[in-house]
């Protein structure tokens, strides 16, 4: 059985806290600390933070 390919589709608010975990995890593996309050607080609301720009992810069977 063939396995459908990935696509990338626009982030919806549910999906929010994933894609923050994601890129969080990815700073700290570069020993960058994550700033939610600050740098970083777009993550925490990306449909209104980009909302006149674009933010899409890439999605595999469901998964981000």
């Amino acid at each position: 059985m063939q396995k459908e390919l990935p696509t990338l589709r626009t982030i919806t608010r549910v999906e929010g806290s994933v894609v923050q975990a994601i890129i969080f995890e990815v700073l700290r593996e570069y020993n960058l600390a994550p700033d939610p309050a600050d740098t970083d607080a777009d993550l925490a609301d990306l449909q209104q933070f980009h909302r006149t720009g674009w933010f899409e992810v890439l999605d595999w069977e469901g998964e981000i």
